[in-house]
């Protein structure tokens, strides 16, 4: 990475992109709305956040997708990473899959709603800049 691109990665975040036994994919919409580079509104995304000390994408991918939609999850490897083009963070989409149907408390101070999709459907929630090559992990253009 260059020293340019670096200085403007404010944070490296790991996304689950988690499936079900029906293969829908886990979204999550945040109560508080971010705004990123031309005007774009970041209200549903893939469960995950900031890599802490110590952590790698693998082990925040579990941890985050635990804390903001209350399942357990398995993560298999990276799809994809790449700096946001909308957002000051570099992004690690990490592919897992449920563990457990059961769904564990959350924290409801910052989700606002924890859904399924079908992957042909999450155009239809996502304002964002949608990953390329996790747009083919899901077989979706």
């Amino acid at each position: 990475m260059t020293q340019e691109i670096e200085e403007e990665i404010k944070a490296h975040i790991a996304l689950g992109i988690i499936l079900n036994e029906k293969g829908e994919v886990l979204i999550i919409q945040r109560i508080k709305e971010e705004k990123g580079a031309g005007e774009v509104t970041l209200n549903w995304a893939f469960p995950g956040g900031k890599i802490e000390e110590g952590e790698d994408s693998v082990s925040t991918s579990i941890r985050e997708v635990l804390e903001e939609t209350g399942y357990s999850v398995s993560i298999s490897n990276e799809i994809s990473g790449r700096k946001h083009p909308q957002f000051p963070v570099y992004v690690h989409y990490m592919a897992g899959v449920l563990l457990s149907s059961t769904q564990l408390d959350y924290d409801q101070s910052e989700i606002k709603e924890v859904k399924w999709v079908k992957p042909e459907q999450l155009k239809d929630y996502f304002s964002t800049d949608f990953d390329e090559k996790v747009q083919d992990s899901l077989g979706i253009h």
